[in-house]
């Protein structure tokens, strides 16, 4: 597939690694479509409050809240935090493909 997206995923450096991995996979699409920018210590979305266009991942998919990093939590919290990224991918994923969720 060779559809433009133009969508650039902001989030902590190994996230955003796996998103775009998710992606590639699920779009059969290359590093090309999209960019990804990584936080680095200290910094957070706030950081880029003037910039135009800027989305957390579930705002994008029109959804509220925001993915819970479980650093430090039980084994249940990581396997939470799983489910979650599945279903936000594939939503984000759908949106991206068909324009629809």
């Amino acid at each position: 597939m060779k559809d433009a997206f133009d969508v650039l995923m902001i989030t902590h450096a190994g996230l955003c690694k796996g998103y775009a991995d998710a992606l590639k996979l699920i779009l059969d699409i290359d590093e090309d479509d999209f960019g990804t920018l990584s936080f680095e210590n200290g910094e957070s979305l706030d950081d880029f409050s003037e910039a135009i266009n800027v989305y957390t991942l579930k705002e994008y998919i029109n959804e509220q809240g925001s993915i819970i990093n479980p650093d430090g939590g039980e084994l249940a919290d990581y396997a939470k935090l799983y489910e979650t990224i599945d279903e936000v991918i594939i939503k984000l994923a759908n949106k991206l493909k068909y324009n629809k969720i």
